[in-house]
């Protein structure tokens, strides 16, 4: 992967968090099950959106973003892209009505995690440049997770909730698998070249 500017991982987290945060406003057709259809995309497109590995994968992108060898930068903007998101996020959030007035209140834990995986995240960044195990991190975590949180096993909830349970769980996998190919040609073209 080409060098990413930091300014242009800014712009990525921006756009980022305003779409997390719209995409988690449920409406009102919703929730009295009238809009099943609707309600099993937009759950899904936020399950998705709103995972772990797709919001770890911002951290390491704005880690990779600081250059090569550059792990105190790596660490630093990883840890600030997602504060900075976090807080974007749930400020549209709470404009949106999607999150309540006190949200950043309620939700200060995630500005705690924001800080502290966004250091080591930051640093997986820094080492992808020169690490196919890093590089490989993003999409094994991606294929991982709907396994781990078990998005495939025990059924509950509406329509909605199970159906997008199942297609994030897909759209990850698949996900993590493309990207993983990707990493791995890759790499094995840096060694063969």
């Amino acid at each position: 992967m080409k060098h990413v500017p930091p300014k242009v991982v800014l712009g990525i987290a921006a756009v980022f968090a305003v779409v997390t945060a719209l995409v988690d406003h449920t409406t009102l057709a919703e929730l009295s099950g009238q809009a099943d259809t609707w309600a099993s995309a937009r759950k899904t497109i936020a399950r998705t959106l709103n995972s772990g590995s797709v919001w770890a994968g911002l951290g390491i992108l704005a880690g990779y973003s600081a250059g090569a060898r550059r792990w105190l930068r790596g660490a630093a903007l990883g840890a600030g892209i997602l504060l900075l998101t976090t807080a974007l996020h749930y400020a549209v959030g709470i404009a949106a009505g999607s999150v309540p007035p006190d949200g950043f209140v309620a939700n200060a834990p995630w500005f705690v995690v924001a800080v502290v995986f966004g250091i080591p995240l930051g640093l997986i960044g820094v080492a992808a440049h020169v690490s196919l195990i890093a590089r490989l991190i993003l999409p094994l975590g991606m294929i991982a997770e709907p396994w781990v949180t078990r998005r495939f096993f025990g059924f509950y909830g509406t329509v909605p909730e199970q159906v997008s349970e199942i297609a994030s769980g897909v759209i990850l996998t698949l996900s993590g698998v493309i990207l993983a190919v990707v990493v791995m040609r890759r790499g094995y073209r840096r060694h063969h070249d």
